[in-house]
């Protein structure tokens, strides 16, 4: 069976993970890129980070962006979240804020899968003080998901 996740079913698969795309356009080209987030759902957004280069000088042109999350477990078993939204970079007491809810929750997710906290934990702490790195925010004006379940029919 193929159908539409409901409201509660994309709020879990946006809570329960932190590894999604987020797609972009300059207006010509679009462009797509796998990122780590963490989904703030009182303010209907993720938070992420990251270093410049393609990604943000294309957002910075067009803040429109897509993000996608997917749960696979086969090819008759899957969900997947696509939100659309805002994007809009962080800086100072902000920026400082939305990396401990980062940090915080990624090593919640990763401690709940089994696995050791990965380095880039860790050198979140120096973003204040590296100018190449960016911390943003993407407020979601549209989420809607589908899955399948092939067990269901």
């Amino acid at each position: 069976m193929v159908g539409q996740l409901t409201s509660s079913e994309i709020e879990s698969i946006l809570s329960r993970n932190y590894i999604g795309h987020l797609a972009c356009t300059d207006g010509n080209t679009p462009y797509i890129v796998p990122i780590t987030f963490y989904y703030d759902a009182p303010h209907n957004s993720i938070i992420g980070y990251t270093t410049v280069g393609r990604k943000i000088e294309t957002i910075r042109k067009n803040p429109n962006v897509c993000v996608e999350v997917s749960e696979i477990h086969n090819l008759t078993h899957w969900a997947s979240v696509i939100a659309e939204g805002t994007y809009q970079e962080l800086s100072g007491v902000e920026a400082m804020e939305a990396i401990k809810l980062l940090m915080h929750d990624l090593a919640n997710l990763i401690n709940a899968e089994g696995q050791q906290k990965v380095d880039f934990i860790s050198d979140m702490a120096r973003l204040a003080e590296d100018k190449e790195r960016v911390v943003y925010r993407v407020y979601f004006t549209d989420k809607n998901g589908r899955y399948e379940d092939k067990d269901a029919e």
